[in-house]
């Protein structure tokens, strides 16, 4: 839609799609890979147990995201995750990566593909839950 004052001059105006956020459906399938220092990824753990999947669920709901900012990182991520969520009944899944880095203050960063999310933080507290859960022998 524009708006064009009499002058010619004006403002376009763009309805943006604001996309449900994906955690507050329900999440199927997280697949998790610790990533090496030469930045090479390790085998592939699938997280299929509805209880662990539950507690992730809650644990990223705890993200603080900022949508707006870009963030450039040193490093490679420690974990890429990629969550497998169904959003609709009779729809495909849909999937989101995460790249994690575990920061020396014990909190965590998270880069997102779901652009709705873009990137965040998750505090200590929370981040000790998503180490232990992410990176659990199963």
């Amino acid at each position: 839609m524009s708006l064009i004052n009499r002058d010619g001059y004006g403002e376009v105006v763009v309805d943006v799609a604001n996309e449900e956020n994906p955690l507050e459906k329900q999440l199927t399938r997280l697949d998790v890979q610790e990533v090496a220092e030469d930045g090479s990824y390790g085998i592939e753990v699938r997280i299929t147990d509805e209880k662990t999947l539950n507690e992730l669920k809650n644990i990223f709901e705890q993200v603080k995201w900022y949508p707006t900012r870009q963030v450039l990182m040193a490093s490679r991520e420690d974990i890429k995750a990629t969550l497998f969520m169904k959003l609709e009944e009779n729809k495909p899944k849909k999937s989101f990566e995460y790249r994690i880095w575990f920061e020396k203050d014990q909190t965590a960063t998270i880069l997102s593909t779901n652009l709705m999310e873009l990137n965040g933080t998750l505090d200590k507290e929370n981040t000790e839950i998503l180490i232990e859960e992410l990176l659990k022998k199963r």
